[in-house]
């Protein structure tokens, strides 16, 4: 269980968005439409939140000082625009 107070005002969705995924037992809410919903995310979008979530997780760990967890999909590359590679 995490002691943590909840993120404050608008970084709650962030928040939320990055706990999408257990990490011990691999189970993405973003699976189901249920889990989906709190975004507003149809099922098509789901692989590009994940991205998202990704890359804001490696963010939040480096900003922390440990490794991503897994590989991430650059931030650049994730919005549309002269940035995309």
């Amino acid at each position: 269980m995490n002691d943590r107070a909840p993120a404050p005002g608008g970084l709650a969705l962030i928040q939320s968005l990055v706990n999408t995924l257990d990490i011990e037992s691999g189970a993405d809410s973003l699976d189901t439409a249920e889990g989906r919903a709190p975004f507003g995310l149809a099922e098509g979008e789901a692989e590009a939140a994940r991205e998202l979530r990704e890359a804001l997780r490696a963010a939040c760990l480096a900003h922390a000082g440990h490794p991503a967890h897994r590989a991430v999909t650059p931030s650049a590359s994730c919005w549309p625009g002269p940035r995309c590679t």
